[in-house]
């Protein structure tokens, strides 16, 4: 019973649906939130519930109908960047992003990919 715990630990990912957009005079800033496990570290890891909030903040020059591929993804230092576009269809957001994994020349589908509304 502790193999499908093990890949539970690994892959318990929920995005919310409702993207929060800020606009300033340069830019607008998406942000996304979804619902993220632990890694477990120890059997006791695996057993127990820890979750937490995270986030990722997509950066555009303005908030247009149709498709865009201009956007901007920080990440820290030292991490592969994220590149892809975002699709704007009245208040519905659709994202389509991958990691740009240099390593292994190939591109990971992002585990933020999917509809949301604003």
């Amino acid at each position: 019973m502790v193999i499908p715990a093990l890949f539970g630990a690994c892959i318990d990912t929920n995005n919310f649906k409702k993207a929060v957009v800020e606009k300033t005079s340069s830019r607008v800033c998406i942000k996304l939130f979804g619902k993220r496990r632990l890694m477990a570290h120890s059997p006791n890891d695996l057993l127990s519930d820890n979750t937490y909030i995270d986030s990722l903040l997509i950066y555009t020059p303005q908030l247009i109908q149709g498709e865009t591929d201009n956007i901007e993804i920080p990440v820290p230092e030292g991490d592969y960047k994220i590149q892809g576009k975002i699709i704007i269809k009245g208040k519905t957001l659709m994202v389509t992003l991958f990691t740009n994994n240099t390593t292994e020349k190939r591109l990971i589908p992002s585990d933020w990919n999917g509809k949301y509304d604003f």
